[in-house]
């Protein structure tokens, strides 16, 4: 039977050492293959969120336009007549950041 105190003080040491190399070895490759794979999830996803943010943000900006030309045309007879083609236009514009692609990568 093979036992490690008929070995020299060295090889008892160095058995243990290269066995716990080997396996931190095995857990890097597996670990960082994982990494790999998490990291480039990771940035799809934050691709996907910077699109609709810059979407939602047109969303806001037009519709906040949209109710002040609508407030501002209550008390302006000139803006009033103007604010057909200023909601049509604002509308457009919200329905073309509203259909833009997303990317899937």
């Amino acid at each position: 039977m093979f036992l490690l105190k008929d070995l020299s003080i060295k090889l008892q040491l160095v058995i243990p050492v290269i066995f716990m190399a080997v396996l931190l070895f095995i857990a890097l490759i597996l670990g960082r293959s994982n990494l790999i794979e998490s990291v480039d999830k990771m940035n799809s996803t934050t691709q996907l969120v910077v699109e609709a943010k810059d979407s939602t943000a047109s969303l806001i900006s037009n519709s906040y336009a949209m109710r002040v030309s609508a407030i501002y045309a209550l008390y302006d007879k000139d803006l009033l007549s103007r604010l057909s083609k200023s909601l049509d236009s604002s509308e457009l514009s919200n329905k073309k950041s509203d259909c833009k692609p997303a990317k899937n990568t």
